[in-house]
């Protein structure tokens, strides 16, 4: 706000921030440039040097999706201001049943990976969570599961997390698409080879580039477990308590847990809080009205 003059003028402008942003606070214009913030804290979505010690980025901690939550907030409540961002519903019990209503009413398919944390687990240990759900993410990608989205949940008071990803299917049943390599390069022989030795064919898109389809060997539960085995975890994260493919049956377990309610329901509902009410026919937000 001391750099934009006040709060509204900070909504507005916020509203309309093109990561990566950069803010130069009062007392750091003569010790660096915005090209120079740029190049020094290359990577980062929010960039704020510190005046004290200008090669310090006091915005280090937001990332590009939490910075992609707030503008998008702003955007939604300049459009038809109101109390909703400000003042998010109450997760009852009804609206709990209604996300886990609607994520089946989409078919998707939901995964939740309990974790067993170490006893004295560090202050970093919420750090070594994101870094696992990002490579189970990341690997079940690459081996071609339909995963759409991952979150976290710690409860440090049980000392136990969770890693949730939501899958477009979790069936074995359903082929897979492979992209491989360019026709006119040396390994697309092994490609071929690969396809004809699983009873597959091939096929060259307008690009020049080969496909085909294949059988899926191994279900994402057994996929997860391979992921997960205890060599594979870091060092903090014990083990695998237990890997849940219902969220009632999540819920059952973990529901005492502080925040959890309001954590589950924004997940299932695949919407922030402050919108959640949308599925349930009891807000008042909408952007044309």
């Amino acid at each position: 706000m001391i750099s934009y003059g006040g709060f509204l003028e900070v909504l507005e402008r916020a509203s309309r921030w093109r990561p990566p942003v950069v803010i130069i606070p009062p007392g750091a214009e003569d010790k660096i440039s915005v090209d120079e913030a740029r190049r020094l804290f290359k990577g980062s979505a929010l960039i704020i040097p510190d005046p004290v010690d200008v090669r310090r980025n006091a915005g280090a901690a937001v990332t590009i999706k939490s910075l992609s939550s707030f503008i998008l907030a702003l955007k939604l409540y300049l459009e038809k201001p109101g109390r909703f961002l400000f003042e998010p519903p109450e997760i009852s019990e009804d609206r709990l049943k209604t996300a886990i209503s609607k994520q089946r009413e989409r078919g998707s398919c939901v995964v939740a990976i309990q974790l067993r944390l170490g006893q004295n687990a560090p202050d970093n240990i919420w750090g070594e969570i994101k870094s696992l759900s990002r490579r189970i993410y990341n690997i079940l990608s690459s081996e071609n599961y339909p995963v759409l989205r991952r979150d976290e949940y710690w409860d440090e008071a049980s000392n136990k997390a969770l890693i949730i990803l939501e899958l477009l299917s979790c069936s074995t049943k359903e082929p897979i698409h492979v992209e491989g390599p360019p026709a006119n390069v040396n390994n697309s022989l092994e490609f071929i080879e690969k396809q004809l030795s699983m009873g597959e064919g091939f096929w060259i898109d307008d690009h020049g580039r080969l496909h085909g389809v294949r059988k899926r060997n191994r279900s994402v539960i057994e996929a997860i477990e391979r992921i997960t085995s205890t060599a594979q975890l870091p060092r903090d994260i014990i083990g695998v308590d237990r890997i849940y493919l219902d969220p009632e049956e999540i819920l059952k377990t973990w529901e005492g847990s502080k925040g959890f309610k309001e954590w589950l329901a924004c997940f299932l509902a695949s919407l922030p809080r402050y919108l959640i009410d949308l599925q349930t026919g009891r807000s008042n937000y909408s952007p044309r009205a």
